[in-house]
């Protein structure tokens, strides 16, 4: 761990880029991704269809082409070796566990100095939580 003193020189800078760590600007995509779904929305299958070919270089005909049956998915389930099927599932719960969690919990970040030794300190506020961090 890297102790920051607000005294060295790039400290602001320093403390910024920690702060935007994991930031970005996601306008742009979010712009693009809500113009794919209304399109889709108002064309239906033929904008997905359209979209299908566009991102995954796949062009297909008719959307019922797109539609895996169930004994397909089973059939494709048990290619996979045991020990990858249980790796998937691990990976799967975990990424459902995160978003579940990442809906309920509102994180804010707040910049402060610590009073004694100059030190910066960041406050994560959750809820009714605050946990101090110093930097």
């Amino acid at each position: 761990m890297k102790i920051f003193s607000t005294e060295d020189k790039g400290f602001d800078k320093a403390l910024d880029n920690i702060v935007k760590r994991g930031e970005s600007d996601t306008s742009k995509v979010e712009a693009a991704v809500k113009a794919i779904l209304n399109d889709i929305r108002h064309n239906g299958d033929a904008s997905l269809l359209k979209y299908t070919e566009r991102f995954d270089g796949v062009r297909i005909k008719q959307a019922q082409e797109l539609r895996v049956r169930s004994k397909e998915i089973q059939k494709a389930i048990k290619k996979i070796p045991k020990k990858d099927l249980k790796i998937l599932r691990i990976a799967a719960d975990r990424i459902e566990r995160f978003h579940k969690k990442q809906k309920r919990t509102a994180l804010y970040l707040a910049r402060g100095l610590h009073p004694l030794k100059g030190l910066a300190s960041m406050c994560l506020v959750e809820r009714q939580h605050i946990h101090q961090l110093s930097l």
